[in-house]
């Protein structure tokens, strides 16, 4: 009876490591997906169905599994888009006391605040804008744009689920 309750032991936390190995491989492939992308776009609304790209599903799901060591990495990302996403996360998570800051991180958010990459935001078939990410990160009057990316980032803090779409 003991080798049975034993092994049912082992065989549970068997299960468990298992399920928590295969969400961290999924978040490093997550990750993987922003760091190799070229997409420097960020959609709110596009195409007939109104869809959201792909980067911000990429980052909400970061977010909700606290992969902020994942979203700091993210900082050092060729692509612009995904810079902007991964500051605007660290960023507000800082604020509501989520992270804390370290000293490297914030260095590369303040260079961040001079970068004058382009990114390409679109809404719709209406709607289409083109911002540096030094003035989505510093002009004190937000264009929707960064209004948008700010409640997308704190809905995911928040862990509010959104429908999830096909990418």
């Amino acid at each position: 009876m003991k080798r049975l309750f034993f092994i049912l032991i082992c065989f549970a936390f068997w299960t468990t490591s298992s399920a928590q190995d295969s969400s961290s491989q999924a978040q490093e492939s997550y990750y993987q997906i922003l760091m190799d992308s070229s997409s420097d776009r960020i959609d709110y609304g596009c195409g007939w169905g109104g869809h959201y790209s792909e980067n911000l599903w990429i980052i909400h799901d970061l977010i909700i599994y606290k992969r902020f060591d994942l979203i700091s990495k993210l900082l050092d990302s060729p692509t612009p888009s995904t810079r902007y996403l991964a500051a605007v996360a660290l960023l507000r998570a800082n604020k509501k006391k989520r992270i804390p800051l370290d000293s490297i991180t914030d260095l590369k958010l303040k260079a961040l605040k001079n970068d004058p990459a382009k990114i390409s935001f679109c809404s719709g078939c209406t709607g289409h804008w083109h911002y540096s990410i030094s003035h989505l990160l510093t002009t004190k009057e937000r264009s929707s744009m960064a209004i948008w990316t700010r409640h997308w980032i704190d809905d995911s803090l928040n862990n509010k689920s959104r429908f999830r779409q096909d990418w």
